[in-house]
């Protein structure tokens, strides 16, 4: 094999990495999407992968947030001051993306049982949490709240939950609601199957 041959082989791997993929249409796609996310460029390198050719604004809010956008903010590709790549990065970065992470990850894997850990103060619930994630898909629901877990942290852990999903035909989410009203309420929101309490 010839020197020039063997080099364009091993270049195939190279390819891959350059590779632009489709923006996401869902939010199911949109999670996959973590499985490129590499921690030192970020999102922006993360939107650099994707390719925005004729991305509309609302095929964004429905693929990253499930909703459609405000009428003052439906803006069409072919607008010249609209920048799809900026947009994906801007709406990552949101507060509300981060606020509905946990409901939209779930509705987003709707084949998958979910389970409950209801996290009770001084009740050994930490201790179960660090010995759970490893093992099982956990998700805390603290990620959802900006003071506890900066966006650089929420975007690793998405990253982490895409890399190990398919694995598994269960989600765990532990809720730290401080009261029963509370607790319950996530529960029925999220259409919990199990519920698992550590007392």
């Amino acid at each position: 094999m010839s020197s020039s041959l063997t080099q364009s082989v091993n270049r195939g791997g190279a390819y891959f990495r350059e590779m632009h993929v489709p923006a996401p249409r869902t939010s199911r796609e949109l999670f996959r999407l973590f499985l490129l996310y590499d921690k030192e460029t970020g999102v922006p390198g993360l939107a650099k992968r994707i390719n925005f050719t004729d991305v509309e604004s609302s095929q964004m809010y429905f693929s990253i947030l499930q909703r459609l956008p405000e009428s003052r903010n439906l803006v069409r590709w072919d607008d010249g001051g609209y920048d799809p790549s900026q947009h994906f990065c801007e709406m990552l970065w949101s507060d509300e993306f981060q606020s509905r992470v946990i409901r939209l990850l779930l509705s987003s894997f709707p084949e998958k049982r979910r389970l409950i850990h209801i996290h009770i103060p001084k009740s050994a619930g930490s201790h179960f949490f660090a010995k759970m994630a490893p093992i099982y898909p956990c998700i805390n629901q603290m990620i959802q709240v900006p003071s506890w877990t900066s966006k650089h942290e929420l975007m690793e852990i998405l990253a982490g939950f895409a890399s190990i999903v398919e694995f598994y035909d269960f989600l765990m989410v532990i809720s730290a609601s401080t009261t029963w009203y509370k607790r319950s309420a996530f529960a029925l929101e999220t259409r919990f199957s199990r519920w698992c309490v550590t007392q």
